[in-house]
């Protein structure tokens, strides 16, 4: 015995060897004297060194093992630095001694959500002790476990929580028993190798505390939780080999350490369910950057499987925001020190323990999920190799891969601008750059059915109760519309104010017309940051509907054929998911109506003429340039070319017949460039601005009930009607080329929502083969939009000079404008022209023409000089010399009423105005 102060120590010589072929060396291990200690520390000593120590309720632990795997790591490099590095490391893993467990001072911290106040117990707590705690047997419990050089830490009052107490409060928030295990001392050691060895002292205590737990209170080992971060994920494995019979159920590391752990460490076999989260693991990494491929500190975490799932985000290191070698970590640590070291060198290994409390925020039911894909290597994942598909029950399975490909087309610099920003805002945008399946479940999917029948709605989820079903109003013996709407939008109804939404409308319209209808209201996941996280749950929405209308089928014996599918933007995408799923029974779904249905991200994979008997698609907002007549450059505005969002809309043709109204985008009174619309959103403030940037993608859902206000004068003869015309480009319309219906009517076809006409079993053959078509018309800025069409033919001799016209027509009123007049190399002889009105002109009886050459006219013909005889004949003729017009009305789909508002006139030779050129009626005709 000695005196060491005050103390007694018993001083017992251990023989270590340094080098295991060199000499031995005696040290001298000096122990406390306690009572408590001689009887339960023992030592067992042989001529290679300590082998052995155990602890009575622990067992024993040898660091022989231990040491020869650190020995053959570090003396199995080659070059000279790292040797030197070998023999100073080889110093410090000699030192290695296992600590007393009752000097650890390990603490078990107990919260449950029941009590504001934490419980600290030693890992031997006596049964007493734990009964008299806040510990609920009936609930899941967690332990927590931290890492090395690091312990937990209560939340302060001001600022943010350390990580333990952060995932603490997750688990309180689904009423755990939460214990965090506080083992700071032996983590504490300079000496890394220390405390890495001791893990399995601290797993040993943590086993031991959950033993004295499952004979207090019959606690199942299946509702048990290991989570540990670092060496705490070690710890946790450690633990979990102690229970050989029931297993823990699940353990999760987070970031398991590296260094010491190549063969005795966290294994699949060590839990029910194991898995791990790499984020530091390995010192390279695949980069643009050539700098930033080098992971200083990427050796904290392990490089190896080590669960049943391991997760590698970001390919297990380098995670984004944590570049260690670039200018921005540089010009930190000219402004920061070394403390910008020491938080970039934590910072992959760190994001470990973020995630678990990143998760807490993607539950919700909007959020995006981090799901991880089997997969070779990252590279392949990066490729869009390994997408694999998410299978939901009744709904079936789902596979991003080829839609994260097709993603990356329209911004193939948007994912490296975001993985290179730094600030914690990059976080947020990371998370929503990911393609993630909504699950169902959470999604919060609403189908409101409403009927002619009740003035309430009825609110189910995708998996209707059929005794509900039952007990509505709903007929099968009526049409049942479904509506759907897009991105950024949801079913809102109508304000104080009586301002109704525009699914509301076309709700109250089908309901006048005897519809069974069904709003879907989709507007959490169709709310994400990311467009293409939305677009591409278009499918899981479109199956949604599909199962609702399957409830229908087999509750009510409806036949598909009575539906009909109604959808904006995704929407429309969403309703041509829905018809998939019937094309397969060959039993599909009666029409689908798009209303300008989107266009990024289903470049490949969208609504397709095949998905139902009738699909139709309203085009307003398709493509980033208008087609502008350029023949008539005196209103001609450059600006107005640019159609800001006209990206929202599909330039595809995916319907039986496509209308593009007014082109397909560019809808009056939604000018993007022009000098008002400027005026307008400075006024308006950013919600003006995107009220006038979607006008365009929007009119397409206004259309539907402006449609009912012409339906309800359908049966006058003075309706207008939306009837559009088959043409090749929108220009050759404007051009007056494509105003002819055709000896059968099929050129021309009615712009409606509820289309009976069409969907006659007769019509529907000559439809499917006519695909596709292109059908074209022209609308006004403001309900009901409709505008009366007239063409008008000049049958003329041959022009020889450009010009422009005036032309004054009488009607039911007069009306004047002007066109240009270009020469044409086929049939010279008519010129064809369109004009529109708001107002029904009825039959056009009296034209007055009045012809005037443009400057260039004027010059080719006064050029007619050089050739003296030509001049004498072109200065003594006329211009223009027209023998007839023919005036046809286009706005009725009826041919009798196109006919008997159309007229041709013929030259007034009673005419002595002097004005121009004058034409009446042709009675005769």
């Amino acid at each position: 015995m000695k005196t060491k102060g005050d103390r007694e120590v018993t001083v017992i010589p251990i023989e270590i060897t340094h080098d295991l072929n060199g000499p031995k060396r005696v040290y001298n291990l000096y122990i406390e004297s306690n009572e408590r200690v001689t009887v339960k520390f023992y030592k067992s000593l042989t001529s290679d060194g300590l082998k052995k120590q155990c602890f009575e309720e622990l067992g024993c632990f040898s660091t022989t093992d231990f040491i020869e795997e650190i020995r053959d790591l570090l003396t199995s490099k080659k070059n000279l630095v790292d040797t030197v590095k070998a023999a100073l490391t080889l110093k410090q893993i000699l030192s290695i001694c296992p600590m007393n467990p009752i000097h650890m001072n390990v603490s078990f911290i107990l919260f449950t959500k029941q009590s504001n106040e934490s419980q600290e117990f030693p890992y031997n707590a006596d049964t007493e002790t734990l009964k008299m705690s806040k510990f609920t047997p009936d609930k899941r419990t967690v332990f927590i476990t931290h890492g090395y050089t690091d312990y937990y830490e209560e939340c302060p009052s001001s600022g943010e929580c350390a990580w333990m107490a952060k995932i603490k409060n997750y688990f309180l928030e689904y009423d755990y028993n939460v214990f965090a295990v506080d083992w700071r001392r032996p983590a504490n050691s300079i000496n890394y190798f220390n405390s890495a060895f001791n893990t399995q002292i601290v797993g040993a205590m943590v086993a031991y505390f959950i033993k004295t737990l499952i004979n207090t209170f019959s606690v199942k080992t299946e509702d048990i939780q290991l989570m540990g971060h670092s060496l705490g994920a070690h710890v946790s494995g450690f633990a979990g080999k102690r229970f050989n019979e029931t297993k823990i159920g699940l353990i999760t590391g987070l970031d398991p350490a590296g260094p010491g752990f190549n063969y005795v460490r966290l294994a699949p076999s060590d839990a029910n369910l194991v898995t791990a989260v790499h984020t530091s693991a390995g010192i390279t990494k695949e980069r643009d950057n050539p700098l930033e491929s080098v992971q200083l500190f990427g050796f904290l975490g392990n490089t190896d499987p080590l669960a049943h799932f391991d997760f590698w985000p970001n390919s297990g290191n380098g995670q984004p925001g944590c570049e260690k070698i670039s200018q921005e970590f540089l010009n930190e640590i000219l402004s920061k020190g070394g403390g910008a070291l020491k938080e970039r060198a934590s910072c992959d290994h760190s994001r470990a323990h973020e995630l678990p409390t990143a998760e807490q925020a993607l539950r919700q039911p909007d959020s995006c999920q981090m799901i991880g894909y089997q997969c070779d290597s990252y590279l392949e994942f990066k490729a869009g190799e390994c997408l694999s598909e998410h299978c939901f029950d009744e709904l079936g399975c789902f596979e991003s891969g080829d839609f994260v490909i097709e993603q990356k087309k329209y911004f193939p610099l948007l994912e490296k601008a975001v993985n290179d920003m730094k600030d914690d805002e990059s976080k947020l945008w990371n998370n929503q750059m990911m393609i993630c399946p909504a699950n169902p479940e959470h999604s919060d999917v609403q189908f409101m059915l409403f009927t002619p029948d009740s003035n309430q709605s009825v609110t189910f989820t995708y998996k209707p109760d059929p005794k509900v079903l039952n007990s509505t109003s709903f007929s099968p013996d009526r049409k049942t519309l479904f509506i759907v709407h897009g991105y950024v939008d949801g079913y809102k109804g109508c304000d104080d104010y009586g301002n109704c939404h525009w699914m509301e409308k076309i709700k109250n319209y089908f309901i006048a017309y005897d519809y069974n209808v069904v709003a879907v209201d989709w507007h959490k996941p169709a709310a994400s940051l990311n467009y293409f996280y939305s677009a591409f749950n278009a499918r899981i929405i479109g199956a949604m509907i599909a199962n609702f209308i399957r409830r229908l089928v087999q509750v009510f014996g409806y036949k598909p054929s009575d539906i009909e599918l109604m959808g904006h933007s995704l929407g429309g995408q969403i309703m041509g998911f829905v018809g998939k799923h019937f094309n397969e029974t060959n039993n599909t779904i009666g029409f689908i109506s798009g209303l300008d249905p989107a266009g990024p991200g289903f470049d490949t994979y969208s609504l397709e003429h095949t998905d139902a008997d009738l699909v139709i698609a309203v085009h307003t907002s398709a493509g980033l340039l208008k087609a502008v007549d350029m023949s008539d450059l005196s209103s001609f505005n450059p600006l107005e070319v640019i159609q800001l969002q006209g990206y929202t809309g599909t330039v595809r043709n995916v319907g039986d017949f496509d209308l593009w109204v007014n082109g397909g985008n560019g809808q009056p009174g939604c000018e993007t460039t022009s000098i008002s619309f400027l005026k307008q959103a400075f006024a308006a403030g950013p919600g003006g601005l995107s009220d006038n940037m979607a006008c365009s993608h929007m009119r397409a859902t206004e259309l539907p009930s402006a449609e009912r206000v012409l339906r309800e004068h359908r049966d006058e003869k003075d309706t207008c009607q939306w009837v559009a015309y088959e043409c090749s480009n929108y220009i050759d319309f404007l051009h007056g080329q494509c105003y002819d219906c055709g000896q059968d009517g099929k050129k021309c076809k009615l712009l409606e929502y509820m289309p009976g006409y069409w969907l006659q079993p007769k019509n529907l053959v000559d439809i499917k083969k006519g695909f596709p078509q292109n059908l074209y018309l022209q609308t006004q800025a403001t309900p009901p939009y409709c505008l009366y069409h007239y063409m008008i033919v000049l049958h003329t001799s041959e022009v020889k000079y450009v010009g422009r016209i005036k032309f004054t027509l009488n009607g039911r009123k007069k009306v004047e404008f002007e066109k240009p007049f270009e020469l044409k190399s086929k049939d010279p002889n008519t010129y064809n022209f369109l004009y529109t009105d708001s107002h029904h002109l009825g039959q056009i009886t009296e034209m007055t023409i009045e012809y005037h050459k443009t400057i260039v006219g004027s010059l080719v013909k006064y050029l007619q000089i050089l050739r003296p005889m030509t001049f004498i004949q072109s200065m003594s003729a006329n211009d223009i010399t027209i023998s007839a017009i023919d005036v046809i009305f286009m706005s009725h789909i009826d041919k009798s009423v196109r006919d008997s508002y159309s007229s041709q006139l013929i030259p007034n030779t009673k005419d002595i105005s002097g004005k121009g050129f004058n034409f009446i009626i042709n009675k005769d005709e």
